[in-house]
């Protein structure tokens, strides 16, 4: 048995047959040695089950068995069982360089962080795509840093930057997704950090990530690519969720309760405001080019949406004049005066400007 594990690496495991093993042998061919391997089966129907047991001849490896029940909380039963001082995850259809753990564990250990994350690559179909999650190189972010340039924009973003929000998230929003770094366990332990369900507020990876950047007193960017996203480009069209805007309303809540229940400065709720005016062009965007629903269908999602008082009231709050016009600052328009049958025809364009 190991000892003093350095990095216990988590993988919810569903169905993912067809690249488990690539994964897999990825994170065992790793330059670091003093790890474990967490593979967590989360009910699958297919063969992955048993491939994942087929590697347990590795005393690194350890299997879960569970009932169906999401990733969030397969990578809770991970988190469980991890020995490890820190905890990292992948999923099952990715794969990550050798080099990945033993480099963000080094940095972790020089720089005395509680978190380090990486960039990665997309894996298209239309080729590969260097994805950056900071474009300042390196950085080591300290408690008033994280605090000022990282945790706000897990919110949202200012009027100024709007049009150009992804260029402002170091860490936070669409850069935050948990399979690009390794978090200090004894800060998830310690403060009883755990994924919510996905059903119920989508997108955990941000939750997950919100609550442990505000307890976290170090972070860490190492400006290399290390992970490898196999974008499979079919959650819009082949996984239709009816539930998929009432997840949202309830991520929008739960953040509103967090700026409310942790004394966060009061211009996070604009920031949430103007985050929702951004994501309720996703929200249209995945009715629309869900293939499984009618025309007549999408056009009455779109008006669910931007009827929804939350929605509502956020974009009769966003500033247009602060944005210079173009499709997005158009279809924004579109949204406040709620111009359902246009935005229907419209939204296709959407595409050009994501």
């Amino acid at each position: 048995m190991q000892e003093n594990i350095a990095v216990s690496v988590v993988v919810p495991v569903y169905n993912a047959a067809a690249h488990l093993e690539k994964c897999v042998g990825s994170i065992l061919g790793q330059t670091l040695r003093n790890f474990e391997l967490i593979l967590v089966d989360d009910g699958s129907t297919d063969e992955s089950a048993a491939i994942c047991d087929s590697f347990l001849k590795d005393e690194r490896v350890k299997v879960i068995h569970k009932k169906n029940s999401g990733p969030g909380e397969a990578r809770n039963s991970g988190i469980e069982a991890a020995r490890g001082e820190f905890i990292g995850f992948a999923d099952a259809d990715d794969r990550v360089s050798p080099e990945m753990f033993k480099k963000l564990y080094e940095s972790a250990v020089q720089n005395g962080s509680d978190l380090v994350f990486c960039d990665y690559i997309a894996e298209t179909k239309n080729g590969n795509i260097n994805v950056q999650s900071d474009f300042s190189g390196n950085r080591t972010y300290n408690k008033e840093e994280i605090q000022n340039a990282m945790l706000p924009y897990f919110f949202g973003y200012g009027d100024g930057e709007l049009y150009n929000y992804k260029s402002f998230c170091p860490f936070a929003d669409y850069s935050s997704y948990v399979w690009l770094g390794l978090y200090r366990a004894s800060v998830i332990k310690n403060n009883r950090l755990r994924f919510p369900n996905q059903s119920t507020y989508y997108n955990e990876d941000h939750l997950f990530n919100l609550n442990f950047t505000y307890y976290a007193s170090k972070i860490t960017h190492v400006a290399k690519f290390f992970y490898y996203y196999r974008d499979c480009d079919e959650s819009l069209t082949k996984k239709y969720n009816e539930g998929f805007l009432n997840a949202k309303l309830n991520r929008y809540l739960y953040l509103r309760k967090f700026i409310d229940g942790n004394n966060c400065d009061e211009a996070f709720h604009k920031r949430l405001d103007n985050k929702i005016c951004i994501e309720s062009i996703h929200i249209i965007n995945y009715y629309v080019n869900t293939v499984s629903i009618s025309s007549k269908e999408k056009h009455k999602k779109i008006c669910e949406t931007v009827n929804t008082p939350e929605i509502s009231g956020a974009l009769k709050s966003l500033n247009l004049k602060s944005m210079p016009f173009s499709k997005l600052s158009l279809f924004l328009w579109l949204e406040k005066i709620k111009a359902c049958r246009i935005l229907l025809l419209l939204s296709r364009a959407y595409s050009l400007i994501r």
